[in-house]
């Protein structure tokens, strides 16, 4: 019998099975080359990064060889329409296709599932709703007595942005486990058990990474037993990585665990005085140094720098030093009560993870106040993931990395040096297509009869962008999106373009980001105006996407939270911030936006840039190098020829 690498050589070849097996097969060398070097990987337990450019057919490229290898896999993705394609689709036909019989299994985070503990709560507790939002309760009540899996991104008998379903959300904090009522039709607990059966899990990078989830991973032998890893979408996981395995503790998850402990304690205790003062004493200074903090900071703010004003350190202190006692007396207050042992335990492991964000001195960790909407977050996250990674993974599992976007100038190294990956394969297979014939990248000229000279004003650069944007969208008949980069210029160019073009207008914000894209697939002729959630992740083919439109290059503000500290670092090391840091990271997000254009052999379409940076300045070929080759011109007149053919 063959080893796995000439199966699926022989799988893949011109003439192979599965030109007779996959309807609409077309034989791509650069496929054949994927699955065979994802074949050797999984054969010889080693990683492999591999960027595979659009239209490669890279899901069946590791799919089949993952399959025939017999082993425990786990894919993971950063985006849930991958995950439902995968499962929905491509995993499906690879079963079917290989006549293996194999479980396949898909795993979210523990909230994307409803829980019935707190579904019949809210039901019950009906004098504290309005009628419309009671309604929506008795909608997901209906749903839940039909769902297979209880996943609530199927339920759509009511709006995604329901204040209903945030309320009836599976919470890692305030689940009491085997003790639940309904722990035996437990939608989480089902789709663990699932993982844990699956020779296939389909998961993604969020769940892996998250320290918060562990505790919904742990003992599951979910990530242990695994002997393959996929990541998918994989340009995503550097920050991913960052932000998961630091703390994000809201204010409502601290309300929400305090306030379930307190009802449990006066239902089995209610006779310890220790335990009410202590409590009482723990919110009073907590509400103390928040009024403090909030009548002197908003938005994102690093926790030393709060501690170097005497009064706000003081109150401060004062309130960790109450958690610290608070946390004493609970532990002994334990074995009393099952479910509120339970609660004790839930209390503790958050109040611990409260006091080390604020007393946390790694170098290598930032921790943070966020203040927005009168609410604060305590967050802590990583400067650099380099070495996290090999925590996660035994040295023999293979782990294979893909994307279309992870090459910076040609190369993998940036990649593989930011996840501190060494002594791994890699290699860049081009996209079939034919960019040059298929696309223009058009950069307007500011003194021309269309534009005006660029100034650092958000509403000039949106008045120089609206001549271009409404004589580009009549042309193509709407089809059209334009990817800013801030939410300020994206509602700015909506009030600007909403009186001026006859066809659709479909803004980021008026709804969910899966809801405008099946209103802008419906409509046929919209207009979609968004920011940096629709550079990725976006699937649109055919003449139905036809012309985009790219504000300015996807540089990060040098204030933007992270850059600043990741550019200090970088300057520390005694290099070049902007080069290291911020350059990269920009070229490979306006990779992703132009990667939205072109999704099919026989797609074709123009890419306006307006900001002439990417042509005049010496970083500019950094960009140009790398995106796909293709015409590119500064002429209005063969830009608007080149898209009206």
């Amino acid at each position: 019998m063959k080893n796995l690498i000439g199966q699926v050589v022989e799988i893949f070849t011109e003439n192979g099975s599965l030109s007779k097996g996959l309807k609409h097969f077309k034989f791509r060398s650069g496929q054949r080359d994927m699955a065979e070097l994802v074949a050797e990987s999984i054969s010889k337990k080693h990683k492999l990064v591999i960027e595979a450019g659009t239209g490669i057919g890279k899901s069946y490229a590791y799919l089949i060889p993952a399959v025939l290898s017999g082993k425990k896999v786990i894919i993971s993705t950063a985006t849930k329409n991958l995950q439902k394609q995968l499962f929905d689709k491509d995993l499906p036909f690879t079963k079917k296709f290989l006549n293996k019989d194999i479980k396949v299994a898909i795993l979210k985070g523990i909230s994307n599932y409803l829980c019935h503990f707190k579904l019949e709560q809210e039901i019950t507790e009906t004098t504290c709703h309005s009628e419309s939002v009671l309604d929506e309760f008795l909608r997901i009540k209906q749903w839940s007595l039909h769902t297979i899996d209880g996943d609530l991104d199927n339920l759509s008998t009511v709006s995604e942005q329901s204040i209903a379903i945030e309320k009836v959300r599976t919470n890692l904090y305030d689940c009491i486990g085997e003790h639940c009522h309904y722990y035996q039709n437990c939608f989480s607990r089902k789709a663990k058990t699932k993982a844990e059966e699956s020779n296939i899990l389909i998961t993604n990078h969020h769940l892996l990474f998250s320290k918060v989830q562990s505790n919904f991973l742990s003992g599951s032998g979910v990530i242990g037993e695994a002997e393959v890893v996929i990541f998918d979408e994989a340009h995503s996981l550097p920050e991913t990585i960052s932000v998961m395995c630091g703390e994000r503790i809201s204010e409502k998850q601290i309300d929400t665990v305090i306030t379930n402990l307190f009802d449990c304690y006066r239902e089995h205790i209610g006779d310890s005085q220790i335990f009410e003062q202590a409590l009482a004493k723990m919110n009073l200074s907590y509400m103390h140094w928040k009024k403090c903090f909030m009548s002197n900071y908003s938005g994102k703010v690093i926790v030393n720098s709060v501690l170097t004003h005497k009064e706000r350190a003081v109150l401060l202190w004062e309130w960790v030093d109450n958690c610290t006692k608070f946390i004493g007396i609970l532990r002994s207050l334990s074995g009393r009560s099952e479910e509120f042992d339970i609660r004790i335990s839930s209390a503790v492991i958050l109040l611990e993870s409260l006091v080390s964000v604020l007393k946390s001195s790694d170098a290598e960790i930032v921790n943070f106040f966020d203040n927005t909407n009168n609410f604060v977050t305590f967050n802590s996250a990583l400067l650099s993931v380099k070495g996290k990674f090999k925590q996660y993974f035994n040295e023999g599992v293979s782990c294979i990395f893909t994307s279309a976007t992870l090459s910076y100038n040609k190369s993998l190294d940036e990649f593989s040096s930011r996840l501190g990956l060494s002594s791994c394969k890699s290699t860049i297979i081009e996209s079939p297509f034919n960019f040059f014939a298929q696309t223009m990248l058009y950069v307007p000229r500011y003194n021309n009869e269309y534009t005006h000279k660029r100034e650092n004003s958000t509403q000039i650069t949106s008045n120089a962008l609206l001549g271009i944007c409404i004589e580009l969208i009549k042309i193509n008949q709407g089809r059209t999106f334009i990817l800013c980069t801030s939410h300020n210029t994206v509602k700015h160019l909506a009030s600007l373009l909403r009186n001026k073009i006859e066809f659709p207008l479909l803004v980021q914000g008026q709804a969910g980001k899966d809801t405008l894209l099946s209103k802008y697939k419906v409509l046929g002729n919209a207009v979609l105006i968004g920011t940096y959630s629709f550079w990725e992740g976006v699937d649109i083919k055919g003449r139905l996407l036809s012309n985009i439109i790219i504000e300015k290059l996807p540089f990060a503000s040098p204030e933007e939270f992270f850059t600043k500290f990741r550019s200090a670092r970088a300057a520390e090391n005694g290099e070049d911030p902007f080069i290291e840091t911020v350059l990269p990271q920009a070229t490979l997000k306006l990779k992703q936006g132009i990667g939205r254009l072109i999704r099919h052999e026989n797609d074709k379409g123009l890419i306006t840039i307006f900001d002439e940076r990417i042509v005049t300045h010496d970083y500019g070929k950094n960009f140009l190098l790398s995106i796909p080759e293709m015409n590119k011109t500064r002429s209005h007149s063969r830009a608007i020829e080149f898209l009206g053919k």
